[in-house]
């Protein structure tokens, strides 16, 4: 099991999705992840809020 630090460490500060939430993802649905394909859809079409909302603004 991973390091709660690395548990709790965000990956999307927009929606607070962690490294956990993405690999249950992929388990869940068969090597394929719905919150990356979010993640990605939505800094495409500029939705993206990271680069305020991360801690250190990147």
């Amino acid at each position: 099991m991973a390091p709660i630090s690395e548990m709790t460490e965000f990956v999307c500060y927009c929606h607070q999705h962690t490294k956990a939430d993405i690999e249950a993802d992929l388990i869940k649905h068969h090597g394929r992840s719905s919150i990356m394909e979010k993640i990605i859809y939505h800094r495409k079409q500029g939705l993206c809020e990271c680069d305020t909302k991360h801690p250190e603004k990147r």
